[in-house]
């Protein structure tokens, strides 16, 4: 079944960890949050099919402070609310299909 999902991506679908055009160590947030194989409930590596994102503005808050958001958007990239199929939920994001 598809859920809504949030995704930030630049234009070449990127997430910002992907792209690796921002400097990461200006994103305070980010360093208090697991990498999906840490992450409660997910577990495991992302397989090569499937993207991170986040269910609700709850999980993306807690990656990215209110002021951090607009540096990123400021590289370029974009929020974007996509139906997906949802591959495995953790505390902090969820991993979804690739594909319409």
């Amino acid at each position: 079944m598809k859920q809504l999902i949030y995704r930030i991506e630049n234009e070449a679908k990127q997430g910002f960890f992907q792209a690796h055009k921002i400097d990461m160590r200006k994103l305070k947030g980010l360093y208090k949050n697991p990498s999906p194989i840490e992450d409660k409930g997910i577990n495991r590596s992302i397989n090569l099919n499937e993207k991170c994102g986040f269910l609700d503005d709850g999980q993306l808050n807690t990656w990215i402070r209110a002021n951090e958001f607009k540096m990123i958007m400021s590289y370029g990239f974009k929020l974007k609310r996509i139906y997906r199929e949802v591959t495995s939920i953790g505390q902090y994001q969820v991993l979804y299909k690739e594909g319409k």
